[in-house]
């Protein structure tokens, strides 16, 4: 994990006066640094500690949790989906095929899609729709966040 040093210390230590580098990053260019303020000057593990996760490691591990979906009105598609590029692409190519009117792979009016357990999961059109809105609409939110033009959006949605 990379630590912003000179970030982390303006959160503890606002103005903080010292002398040195801080742009390696790392505990021994920390440690080199000439203290120079009347506070106390945090310790390593307090500048870890107040580093928390990037937001990169956040949109990694909010895409590695997949998305909750509870169905209010269809309880039996409700479940993990995974976030992956490949699930995305696949809900993608089912809502984009039932939206244009060519229906399921088949032609039959259900097609069965694994949630991210692996447990198949039976949808209409108009369901595999609304879990590749939510999906979607969850991952835009994620990139927002990820470039810090949003909030983090939890990891659960309603849909009908």
């Amino acid at each position: 994990m990379t630590i912003d040093v000179a970030s982390v210390l303006d959160q503890l230590v606002p103005g903080a006066q010292y002398f040195g580098s801080v742009t390696d990053n790392t505990e021994a260019a920390y440690d080199a640094l000439d203290w120079f303020d009347t506070r106390a000057k945090p310790t390593w593990a307090e500048i870890v500690a107040a580093s928390g996760p990037t937001p990169q490691q956040q949109y990694d591990t909010a895409i590695a949790a997949g998305l909750q979906i509870t169905s209010t009105g269809s309880p039996s598609i409700s479940a993990t989906y995974a976030l992956d590029k490949v699930t995305l692409d696949q809900i993608r190519a089912l809502a984009v095929d039932c939206g244009a009117g060519l229906g399921f792979p088949g032609g039959g009016s259900t097609f069965a899609y694994p949630d991210a357990t692996g447990a198949p999961k039976v949808f209409t059109e108009a369901q595999i729709k609304a879990v590749y809105s939510a999906v979607r609409d969850h991952l835009y939110q994620l990139g927002l966040a990820l470039a810090g033009q949003g909030s983090w959006p939890t990891d659960s949605v309603t849909i009908p």
